[in-house]
């Protein structure tokens, strides 16, 4: 069952690519929030699941952090690290997570006690 659409997600990050899919991302938004995110009402999990699933988004596809054409230019002001705080999307995710998990999560990958992994449910293509 997801809880989001692609429509939602790109509500919270409207600069994605409107041809990119966002289906992969707010799977695997949604696997890391039901492993790691106990005790979230539906609706909560869909806040928390708009932001995870940009997250990961940008994670597959980058995003500027300076843009400029000519002499105009623009800027973005915010402070990024490593893993869930790799984009704005990720450190808003965590501040939505009332349980804490994502948090928590993120200071165990920080700490190399925690890994995170994707399995393919898919068929193979040949």
């Amino acid at each position: 069952m997801a809880w989001v659409t692609e429509a939602e997600v790109r509500e919270v990050a409207p600069e994605l690519d409107a041809a990119l899919t966002l289906t992969p991302f707010i799977t695997t938004a949604e696997s890391v929030i039901t492993a790691h995110c106990s005790g979230l009402t539906i609706t909560q999990r869909a806040v928390v699941d708009r932001w995870l699933s940009a997250h990961f988004a940008f994670i597959a596809t980058g995003r500027a952090a300076n843009e400029k054409a000519d002499v105009v230019g623009q800027g973005y002001q915010y402070k990024v690290g490593l893993y869930l705080e790799n984009t704005m999307y990720g450190q808003q995710a965590m501040l939505l997570d009332t349980t804490g998990g994502l948090a928590a999560l993120n200071a165990r990958m920080k700490k190399g006690l925690a890994k995170s992994s994707v399995e393919w449910l898919g068929e193979s293509v040949d």
